[in-house]
């Protein structure tokens, strides 16, 4: 199964049903299905190519998870980032690995314009709760775009990741991933869940 296949499952049991809360506020998985289909049609209208990696620089936020969720839904390719590193690291990251899309929340806006500045393939910015002069804005990017799913479905020997080691004894390097290695890992916690583990 593919990573969104799991979301999509979710989907199937109940549109209306809670899938994710932040605070007061919840989005239910028919909300969060939009979000997946616009973001993906909006990547693929970018005219990325299968297994573009992308990126998402955010804290905690369901949005931010369903655009990587977005970014799987289109056959790309996800690069996690971690917030609390410092822009160096990031740009090793982004451009080590090509990243040529990536999503980020305004409180990084600083770091953005260095990043996109060393990282020359970063051609897709989009900010993802507000207005940037870096960016498009979330809703400029993928409000007009349908709420269907593209008519594609990724491969499973298909790159899903590419998660960047502690670099502790030398620069992150990237450890390749694909759709069917990250799904057993998925439903194996899943099933461990489910045995009360």
């Amino acid at each position: 199964m593919s990573l969104i296949g799991f979301f999509d499952r979710g989907m199937s049991l109940g549109p209306e049903r809670v899938a994710y809360v932040q605070g007061d506020e919840s989005w239910t998985f028919q909300r969060g299905y939009d979000v997946t289909c616009r973001v993906s049609n909006a990547l693929l209208a970018e005219g990325l190519a299968a297994e573009t990696r992308c990126a998402v620089l955010a804290g905690n936020s369901p949005l931010a998870w369903l655009c990587v969720l977005g970014v799987w839904r289109a056959g790309l390719a996800w690069v996690p980032l971690n917030r609390r590193s410092p822009p160096a690291d990031h740009v090793q990251v982004i451009g080590g690995f090509d990243v040529e899309a990536l999503f980020f929340q305004k409180a990084f806006a600083p770091a953005i314009e260095m990043i996109r500045a060393q990282c020359p393939r970063l051609r897709v910015l989009v900010c993802l709760d507000g207005e940037s002069p870096v960016a498009q804005s979330f809703e400029d990017f993928c409000a007009r775009f349908p709420t269907e799913a593209p008519d594609l479905f990724p491969a499973e020997d298909s790159l899903g990741a590419i998660m960047p080691t502690g670099g502790t004894t030398g620069r992150p390097k990237g450890v390749m991933l694909t759709q069917r290695s990250l799904g057993l890992s998925v439903a194996q916690h899943h099933q461990h869940a489910l045995r009360g583990g």
